[in-house]
């Protein structure tokens, strides 16, 4: 049994080199807040460890397995990202960027062929409404880079038995939602059909594509709950549930899906909203979708690293079987992270600091100069590429090691 200290130092809080904190008025009260929080989480965790043989009977109805050691296969890992406050503010608007690339690995590249890829979109987000479509700009990038390597494995210049996407596989935008809304939205209708095609073209090329989900609060359980709720999400459960070497197949979307749907809608109705047509309208996304019905969830715990359960969504099209897919994983485990490498190089090949922003700013003014000097205007225009709030524009610029 770890000892108290072991388990401080696990979490890093015995770390020779602590950063010093001004003890300001608003970092007191946030520290006096923490014994009110500690002690609700505390009070879900009791309440889990009071109801654990009820949780088990719930379990006891999935499929468990044990890892084994399969040796892993050469696959490619898929990732995009974005400036999470939504970009630098400007005075004309938001500049932000989205990255999606794919880093191969296994020997997957073929002949003179790179491993690695990116593409870059820079955006000038003049509203809200624009500003938070971002999140979803950046998983039609991702689909489109996805196109890119099913495109050069159809050439013979990738060989992929596995593709790897940090995140799910279809974004849960699309899959919680009624069809007839997507149809609708015209920055979702883009994401359908690119996130379609790329689960066909894979179908096709039998490919076997997993999305490996790090941010997971889901509470599918409730499902088998009948829509009870538990008192720790899916993930927590797993993490204290499975032992490692060890996993769990929660089952297809197919399943899940419309009932946790009808959970939804329940939960809505009670806070007076209104849910008309809302379960009808997901499981007609399924009809139209079947291939988002396919996907399976499942759950396991690596032999190494850090003793979180990881989350995968999978749709088997190279016909490798779930033990052997999440066999291949465990293998595939960064013991620093608990997550497969392939996913934390791909997190670190389209990280997006902040100072990269404060460069395109810069580039940018210095094409509007010039741009603007032919049309007779003068410099003062420029005023829209200025930071909003200068007292912030330290986070943009890059400190000098």
């Amino acid at each position: 049994m770890e000892s108290e200290e072991d388990i401080l130092r696990r979490f890093g809080l015995l770390d020779e080199e602590t950063e010093l904190v001004e003890f300001t008025p608003a970092v007191q009260s946030m520290l006096e807040e923490t014994r009110r929080l500690a002690e609700r989480i505390a009070g879900r965790i009791i309440e889990f460890r009071d109801n654990f043989d009820k949780v088990m009977k719930i379990l006891d109805k999935l499929e468990w397995g044990v890892l084994g050691y399969d040796k892993p296969l050469p696959g490619v890992a898929i990732d995009s990202t974005f400036p999470m406050d939504g970009g630098v503010d400007l005075v004309g608007g938001h500049l932000a960027a989205i990255i999606a690339g794919y880093i191969g690995y296994g020997g997957v590249a073929q002949g003179d062929e790179k491993p690695v890829e990116s593409l870059v979109e820079i955006l000038f987000a003049d509203d809200e409404e624009m500003r938070n479509r971002i999140p979803l700009y950046a998983k039609i990038l991702e689909k489109k880079i996805a196109m890119r390597v099913l495109r050069k494995h159809a050439e013979g210049k990738l060989r992929p038995r596995m593709i790897l996407f940090d995140g799910e596989l279809v974004p849960y935008k699309l899959l919680f939602r009624p069809w007839k809304s997507i149809e609708k939205s015209r920055v979702l209708s883009r994401l359908d059909k690119a996130t379609i095609s790329v689960l066909e073209r894979a179908r096709e090329q039998k490919i076997t594509l997993v999305g490996v989900v790090k941010r997971s609060y889901s509470r599918l359980l409730r499902v088998l709950n009948n829509g009870e709720s538990l008192p720790l999400n899916d993930k927590a459960v797993m993490s204290i549930v499975l032992k490692p070497g060890n996993y769990v197949v929660l089952g297809r979307f197919s399943e899940l899906v419309p009932k946790y749907a009808e959970i939804i809608a329940e939960d809505r109705k009670k806070r007076g909203k209104n849910v008309k047509g809302y379960v009808e309208g997901v499981k007609e996304l399924l009809e139209k979708r079947p291939e988002y019905g396919n996907i399976v969830v499942a759950f396991y715990k690596p032999r190494q690293g850090p003793r979180q359960a990881i989350r995968v969504e999978v749709l088997d099209y190279g016909g490798l079987g779930m033990e052997r897919i999440l066999s291949i994983l465990s293998m595939l485990t960064n013991p620093a992270t608990g997550f497969p490498y392939p996913i934390d190089l791909i997190d670190s090949y389209v990280r997006l600091e902040s100072y990269m922003l404060e460069l395109v700013r810069r580039r940018v003014i210095k094409h509007l100069v010039d741009m603007l000097r032919e049309e007779g205007l003068r410099g003062e225009h420029v005023i829209v590429m200025s930071h909003t709030n200068p007292e912030k524009r330290y986070i943009y610029e890059r400190r000098k090691r």
